[in-house]
């Protein structure tokens, strides 16, 4: 006869000796594996194509946005989980050769989250995601401490919404950090692993900054992109500026998230304290990108 726990998965553990538990500014999201094939073509149904460059690289949105913080001279953290697999162990070494803190950074059951990115020589593209390892996420009482004592905290649609609604509740809070919010793919592609639309309704009341591009912004708003700025207005995001970005595609450089890939070679940043904390930095009430991802500024900061 079995003991009554021999059922409960093992509990998730931490991942890194590192203990910076307090940073200036939080990314939630995935740390991957990118596959990236530049190809012929992308293929329709039942087509194929010829693949005349293959790499592998390390993304995820919120490790890019982390990683890109942290070289901004910020002091940067990522909230993500990995599996026990040697994926896991792959991505936790780029990670801890770089300056993002992974204080905040688990492991545990489960298949490391990879992507395989297809390319087509006009930079369009085709991403398939694999994993269950960001799925299965879930706040505890460390990473809502880090939540609260950060300036600013940034979280991916891919986010499981669980940890999403937790999170804008947070940022609501009158001491709260403000809140970026990435509205990364249609809502097709999120249902059942990522933010539902309620919780993007909420989040559209409480970010300080809303990233979409067109795909994703038609998904949820039900309209064109060219107008996705202003409806977005319309619904209450309404802090700083609210337009529409026309924007270079990514580089081919880029992989599974805002930005560039994150190399993997070692980063020569080093993590330290801000000099200005990241609440004064300008933000926008929302940026509806027509191809992705360049952010809006706008000059007034914002005050709480």
């Amino acid at each position: 006869m079995s003991d009554a726990g021999d059922d409960v998965p093992p509990a998730d553990t931490a991942s890194t000796a590192d203990t910076d538990t307090d940073p200036d500014f939080v990314a939630v999201g995935a740390a991957t594996v990118d596959r990236f094939y530049g190809v012929t073509n992308l293929p329709a149904p039942d087509g194929g194509a010829f693949a005349r460059e293959v790499s592998e690289r390390f993304g995820g949105v919120g490790a890019n946005v982390a990683t890109g913080v942290a070289r901004l001279g910020r002091d940067s953290a990522l909230l993500a989980r990995l599996g026990d697999d040697d994926l896991g162990d792959r991505v936790l070494a780029d990670l801890d050769a770089g300056p993002v803190s992974t204080a905040l950074l688990r492991r545990g059951p489960g298949t490391t989250t990879h992507c395989v990115i297809l390319r087509a020589p006009d930079g369009e593209r085709m991403i398939v995601t694999a994993g269950d390892s960001t799925v299965r996420l879930r706040l505890d009482d460390a990473d809502r401490d880090a939540i609260r004592a950060a300036d600013a905290v940034f979280v991916t649609a891919y986010t499981p919404d669980p940890v999403t609604s937790e999170i804008v509740e947070i940022a609501a809070e009158p001491n709260g950090p403000a809140l970026a919010f990435d509205l990364s793919g249609p809502i097709e592609e999120l249902r059942d692993r990522g933010t539902e639309p309620a919780t993007i309704d909420r989040v559209v009341e409480i970010a300080d900054l809303f990233v979409t591009a067109e795909l994703a912004a038609e998904s949820y708003l039900d309209c064109p992109g060219h107008e996705a700025a202003d409806v977005l207005r319309e619904r209450g995001c309404s802090r700083g500026r609210s337009r529409s970005v026309p924007t270079a595609r990514r580089c081919s450089t880029a992989t599974s998230g805002p930005g560039s890939s994150r190399s993997t070679s070692p980063r020569s940043t080093r993590r330290g304290r801000a000099t200005r904390s990241l609440r004064h930095w300008p933000n926008a009430g929302c940026s509806a990108a027509t191809t992705p991802w360049k952010p809006v500024s706008s000059p007034q900061p914002r005050r709480r």
